[in-house]
């Protein structure tokens, strides 16, 4: 029983890196498959960025105005770039977010 409880202990901080790198890998590989949700969020910043009337011009994006917020920073890179970033940036933001509301 200890010799389980070991290796889980062991897998448990390489996990996510695993997970991670087989993700994007993948994701990476076949950018047509994964890119879409990230696109509406990624375009819809670029359309922010250029002018922020036209945030709402295309039809699929309905999200809240600071959605978009959240997704300048990927519009600084290509686009591949930007979307193996947005998963670090969301989790930064889930962070932020989730400290500061022990804090209140």
């Amino acid at each position: 029983l200890a010799i389980p409880a070991g290796l889980a202990g062991l897998w448990l901080p390489v996990m996510p890196v695993y997970l991670a790198v087989v993700f994007y890998a993948s994701a990476l590989s076949e950018p047509h498959r994964f890119f879409v949700d990230y696109s509406w969020f990624h375009e819809a910043a670029l359309r922010l960025v250029a002018d922020p009337a036209t945030l709402y011009a295309a039809p699929e994006y309905f999200y809240p105005p600071p959605a978009a917020l959240l997704f300048v920073p990927t519009t600084w890179v290509p686009k591949g770039m930007g979307y193996v970033l947005s998963g670090p940036l969301i989790f930064a933001g889930l962070t932020v977010a989730f400290a500061w509301a022990l804090w209140l």
